[in-house]
């Protein structure tokens, strides 16, 4: 655009036109202000006298408007705004115009099926987000890398492109529910004609309700580079309404699911259906399209109701698969038997993360997890807190600390590994029964002292085994939660000492993989 053309300079030449022109009113001057104006602006230029009051002085003053002709860059940029669904040339602006036409646009004219498929400019994006959602900074952090401009026609998105149309397209399928007319869905069309704009663009859904239960082996196929799918089957905001089939995955959700597994994935590789109710039946639907799944490395199920039949599915899915690298399983209702079951296929599996907290898991299988983690090459971070793991696993446990050299990340908080006074002082007291009728026989104040200095032996023996354990310099373990097993605060704080260094090593290389990845960038 011309810019070479100054205010001053057009003002000027157009000044000399009008002043050849005759003046139709007789009082307008040759400089373009009337007498009155002229008038005031000479008393303004006359100092005040010393008797007179300067605020009536200066009571009205005067603003001359001298004559401007706007730039010819100044109007495109404001017919661009004004017509951007028309002419969606945002794009091809050099950049010293864009921020003053983003901020003349009025965003609640625009189509958001036109701009998605035309425009990339971030700044717009960045508006349109911070007016939508004024805390969708938070979301845009997590914003991975793109694939190559080449998987979208060279039409490389923006970051805050890709968090505009993930938040729009999740609110559209979270609010979706069908039109009352069963021949003609227009809901169902528009959402379609949405989702086909805005679907190359989008790489993760997270739903946090879905009440229609919308059929999702239909819409799913629609987005090509969707790596990530996180759906929660519930209703919120309900208030008085409740439902009992709003809450939790059905079987034809379940039916849904796995047609999309089975057919349509290339890209997905991660599948999140926490808290959506899923039992060992709904599992058993959901395994016929994840065994014929080639591409999913992660998969969440926790804060379900999968029990030990649920499990055993699990474990052979586990086997047949070389792809999956991290399952999650935790709050269900999984027992030893379950854990056995998972346990005998640990060998055969190239898992790396596995959860199995909040669970109901004994010694008993406990001592098979531990047995068959010893033996796992491939096991870098393992979650078992908050089960029902007492002392009589700690050998077990142990021994999977020395045996094991890929473990990197050990949770065994609240499990009673360790035995405490209190717990068996009152232990012993609940166990003796009164010798007559008379009343209660009372603990021998020696033979609790006894017991006493037992479990503070086995206590320093516990954690001698456990400091010489870590001490190994062998081992690849960095983190190691251990909150709420019988030990003191020092305690733990002495083993946390030993980790340390290997934690500040980590620490390290990762800082250099991220500047080593920012110069590639």
């Amino acid at each position: 655009l011309p810019t070479s053309c100054s205010v001053e300079s057009a003002s000027v030449d157009c000044m000399a036109d009008m002043q050849d022109e005759p003046n139709e009113e007789e009082n307008v001057n040759p400089n373009g202000i009337s007498q009155e104006e002229q008038a005031a602006l000479n008393k303004l230029m006359v100092s005040p006298q010393p008797n007179e009051d300067l605020s009536q002085h200066y009571k009205k003053p005067v603003v001359v408007h001298p004559y401007r002709i706007p730039r010819l860059d100044d109007i495109c940029a404001s017919y661009i705004a004004r017509n951007l669904n028309e002419y969606p040339i945002l794009d091809s602006v050099p950049n010293e115009y864009i921020e003053n036409i983003v901020n003349e646009i009025d965003l609640s004219s625009l189509e958001i099926n036109r701009v998605s498929t035309t425009i990339s400019c971030d700044k717009l994006w960045q508006r349109m987000c911070t007016q939508r959602w004024p805390n969708c900074h938070a979301h845009r952090k997590h914003v991975c890398g793109w694939p190559s401009p080449s998987e979208f026609n060279g039409l490389a998105p923006s970051p805050w492109k890709r968090v505009y149309l993930e938040k729009h397209i999740n609110e559209l399928l979270e609010s979706y529910h069908a039109s009352p007319s069963e021949l003609s869905n227009v809901n169902l069309s528009r959402l379609l004609q949405s989702i086909k704009c805005a679907a190359p663009f989008i790489r993760c859904i997270k739903l946090n309700q879905l009440p229609s239960h919308l059929d999702l082996s239909q819409i799913l196929p629609l987005f090509p580079n969707l790596s990530c799918l996180d759906i929660t089957y519930k209703t919120l905001n309900i208030g008085m309404n409740y439902k009992e089939e709003d809450f939790g995955m059905n079987l034809n959700d379940a039916l849904n699911i796995s047609k999309y597994l089975h057919h349509s994935t290339k890209s997905l590789t991660s599948l999140i259906l926490s808290e959506s109710l899923i039992d060992d039946e709904t599992i058993h639907i959901l395994m016929a399209g994840l065994q014929q799944n080639k591409s999913i490395l992660s998969l969440d199920l926790s804060l379900n109701k999968i029990s030990d039949v649920g499990a055993r599915r699990l474990s052979q899915y586990m086997a047949a698969t070389n792809i999956l690298r991290r399952l999650n399983l935790s709050s269900n209702q999984i027992n030893d038997d379950g854990v056995q079951y998972i346990a005998s296929k640990l060998h055969s599996s190239r898992l790396e993360a596995l959860d199995l907290s909040l669970n109901n898991i004994d010694d008993k299988g406990a001592e098979h997890l531990f047995e068959a983690i010893s033996k796992n090459t491939t096991l870098q971070n393992v979650n078992i807190s908050c089960n029902r793991i007492t002392d009589e696993s700690f050998g077990a446990f142990i021994k999977c600390l020395q045996v094991n050299k890929s473990l990197r990340c050990l949770n065994v908080s609240g499990n009673q590994l360790i035995p405490s006074s209190s717990g068996s002082a009152a232990q012993s007291s609940t166990s003796s029964r009164p010798q007559s009728r008379a009343g209660a026989v009372s603990v021998d104040s020696k033979a609790q002292e006894a017991v006493e200095d037992k479990i503070q032996t086995a206590r320093k023996q516990y954690f001698k085994q456990m400091q010489q354990v870590l001490l190994n310099e062998n081992m690849n373990l960095i983190e190691l939660e251990l909150q709420h097993i019988g030990l003191t605060k020092l305690e733990m704080q002495t083993l946390h000492k030993i980790l340390k260094p290997r934690q500040v090593k980590r620490d390290q290389a990762e800082r250099k993989k991220r500047i080593a990845a920012a110069k590639l960038q």
